[in-house]
């Protein structure tokens, strides 16, 4: 569902400007770095609660925005550099898979939708790993993978009720 239909083209981007900094705040700040000594800069993040936020504001091309592009910023500055354009792309297609199927509106659409999103994630890294480092390593990393996804979700899914209100506010569609 995207709640802001209404809002004009300046407005959403103004949001989604302040969403993709937010995705990238909440990313950079609350990280747990993954053990493993061949992932460099690989961490577990709660990230992904705020796209999946985003995308059910923006909808999907604006999710999309800003999932990848606060992402991949939290990925420069995290010393993450060799996931920068995975991030970019997993997290932006996370996003507008998420919105499209979660624009019904209803709760059970919206956890389906985020645990797909989640999936997208756990797959997405899991084939990258395994392209750039072998199955080892993406095996490796797939309980800390699965670990982001659940947390995300837990994080997240609560918070439905608290964005669908603000959906409602009238001030906001008129910006």
């Amino acid at each position: 569902m995207e709640c802001f239909n209404k809002m004009d083209k300046t407005g959403k981007i103004c949001l989604a400007g302040v969403m993709a900094a937010l995705v990238f705040v909440v990313t950079w700040l609350v990280r747990i770095p993954v053990p493993l000594p061949t992932l460099t800069g690989a961490y577990i993040n709660i990230g992904d609660c705020v796209i999946i936020i985003s995308s059910y504001m923006l909808g999907g091309v604006f999710g999309a925005c800003v999932a990848g592009i606060g992402s991949a910023l939290a990925d420069i500055l995290a010393g993450a550099s060799q996931y920068i354009i995975a991030t970019l792309i997993i997290k932006a297609l996370m996003a507008f898979v998420f919105a499209l199927i979660a624009r019904r509106g209803k709760f059970g659409m919206y956890v389906f939708a985020a645990v797909i999103a989640e999936l997208i994630m756990v797959a997405g890294y899991g084939i990258y790993e395994y392209f750039m480092f072998g199955w080892a390593v993406a095996i490796a990393s797939f309980p800390y993978n699965m670990v982001q996804f659940a947390g995300n979700l837990v994080v997240s899914l609560p918070l439905y009720k608290a964005v669908k209100y603000l959906c409602k506010l009238p001030f906001l569609m008129k910006v």
